[in-house]
């Protein structure tokens, strides 16, 4: 029974040992994550969080991918962590149009990346949160690029969304039992 689920739920051998190493990647992404939008005063301590935690994030999509012997799900991971770097920290400013289009591109493989999840894990949390990410990309646009100015509303959206992210995918991920194989999906 080397890695199977069991009929109560519980996993058991290789997989259940890799799904815990994985879930432990993901937890320590997110905490790293939100550490960086907390500690935003030390901006270059806030941009190493939010790196580490990107690198943490490909980390993991690497060990989902060995388990599901899926390459999609791991070549999404580092699309969107290089746009999300791209657009959040290097461009933001004073090239506001590539800073959009790196939104865009990141807003879609981080679509790809968590149906590809939702599927892998049969998690529908993962797919809600491809839903509150768009929300937050469009929060950050708008009040970062296109009308430049902090304001207090937006603001106030884009820190609701990206913590209802965090809850959401901290939910999906304790929940989460399996990673299926994906010819298995």
């Amino acid at each position: 029974m080397d890695g199977k689920i069991l009929d109560n739920g519980a996993i058991n051998g290789n997989d259940g040992k890799r799904l815990i190493t994985v879930k432990t990647f993901a937890f320590i992404s997110i905490a790293l994550l939100a550490l960086s939008n907390i500690i935003i005063d030390v901006v270059s301590f806030s941009n190493f969080l939010f790196i580490a935690s990107l690198a943490v994030f490909i980390w993991a999509a690497y060990l989902i991918k060995k388990m599901a012997h899926s390459n999609t799900i791991l070549i999404s991971a580092v699309v969107t962590a290089i746009c999300q770097i791209l657009a959040t920290i290097i461009f933001i400013g004073e090239y506001n149009t590539l800073a959009i289009i790196f939104l865009l591109i990141y807003l879609e493989f981080t679509r790809r990346y968590y149906n590809e999840l939702a599927l892998l894990t049969s998690q529908w949390l993962f797919k809600l949160n491809i839903y509150i990410r768009a929300a937050w990309a469009l929060a950050y646009i708008f009040n970062n690029i296109i009308f430049d100015t902090q304001t207090a509303i937006l603001n106030r959206c884009i820190d609701f969304t990206a913590s209802t992210s965090i809850a959401v995918v901290i939910i999906a991920w304790i929940q989460t039992q399996k990673i299926a194989k994906k010819t298995n999906v």
